[in-house]
């Protein structure tokens, strides 16, 4: 009886900490820094031309769907047309593959990233000319920044539901919607991978709802 009297006195229930309120997993660094690594490495041996990679790796539609060379929608994700190509996409890489695979695991970062970036080419290649190239990360970074601006909306419930939309709308305005049209750019390749990081970042959030809710600590306020 006293604790239901004690609760009908409550006039708010507020939760102080959440999932992300917690420091990223030690190993989050290394795999940030190792993954971005790689992508500098494999972009590295695509311009040296280093045992033919420029016809080994990049991918056409021609070369992905007539000649049935599948893989190569994976290989291109992770290479680049020029160095400030590459910077552009990994201003954005490192800093999510730090936090993605710190607060939700390795089987997310670098494991879901991996086949995402494949899956997102080969739906951007079905629309491109034949013997047009397509090359980069982007699409990639794009799932990342769609699938954390996700479940932080879903799971910073120390902030109202105005509140944390409007920091992740801001977020998506600034880092994600470009200031000038450049012809070079895949920007399906761009949308896909948003929608898709959107998407995934909803079924991440339903699928361990019980694990996350469990991570929250509240406080009740008494008039």
């Amino acid at each position: 009886m006293r604790h239901a009297h004690l609760l009908s006195m409550a006039t708010q229930i507020r939760t102080i900490a959440t999932w992300l309120s917690a420091k990223p997993h030690k190993h989050s660094l290394r795999v940030a820094f190792g993954m971005t690594t790689f992508v500098t490495l494999w972009t590295q041996l695509f311009f040296m031309d280093f045992f033919h990679a420029q016809d080994l790796i990049a991918a056409t539609p021609d070369l992905v769907f007539n000649q049935h060379e599948l893989w190569r929608a994976w290989t291109t994700a992770w290479i680049h047309a020029d160095w400030g190509h590459f910077l552009s996409n990994v201003f954005l890489f490192l800093p999510f593959s730090y936090f993605l695979s710190g607060y939700f695991g390795l089987w997310l970062i670098p494991g879901l990233a991996v086949a995402s970036g494949g899956l997102i080419n080969l739906v951007v290649l079905k629309t491109m000319p034949g013997d047009a190239s397509l090359l980069g990360v982007s699409g990639v970074v794009y799932w990342m920044g769609a699938c954390w601006l996700s479940l932080y909306l879903l799971l910073d419930r120390r902030f109202g539901w105005r509140r944390r939309t409007a920091r992740a709308l801001f977020l998506a305005l600034v880092l994600f919607v470009p200031d000038k049209y450049s012809p070079q750019v895949s920007y399906l390749s761009h949308l896909v991978g948003f929608l898709l990081g959107l998407f995934t970042g909803i079924v991440i959030y339903f699928w361990r709802r019980k694990e996350f809710l469990g991570a929250e600590v509240t406080v009740v306020d008494f008039d």
